[in-house]
């Protein structure tokens, strides 16, 4: 699993992209960003397919502030539609701090 790499990241915050590094995702249709918050709840955001080939790429922009709403480790991994199917990517683990660590 990889870990973000990233400058901190904070609760509440707005105004960041999330962007994966996929490989060659010829024949993308679509993406979702799944999340598992700290608290093991999970869910996903809609994702935009940038790229596909040969270095696929997909990514979230998030814009609300509600969007982390959970300190603490945090993990993303993007999943991508195909015509047969679909396909996750590999996690990163995020950690998501309070205003002011």
């Amino acid at each position: 699993m990889n870990i973000y790499v990233g400058g901190k990241l904070y609760e509440h915050q707005t105004e960041l992209r999330l962007r994966f590094d996929c490989g060659d995702i010829d024949g993308a249709l679509n993406a979702r960003v799944h999340y598992r918050k700290p608290n093991g709840d999970v869910g996903s955001f809609s994702g935009t397919v940038e790229d596909t080939t040969p270095t696929g790429h997909v990514y979230f922009d998030l814009t609300l502030t509600g969007q982390f709403s959970v300190n603490g480790e945090w993990r993303f991994w993007p999943k991508i539609g195909f015509t047969s199917g679909s396909a996750p990517g590999e996690a990163i683990r995020v950690k998501i701090y309070n205003e002011g660590e």
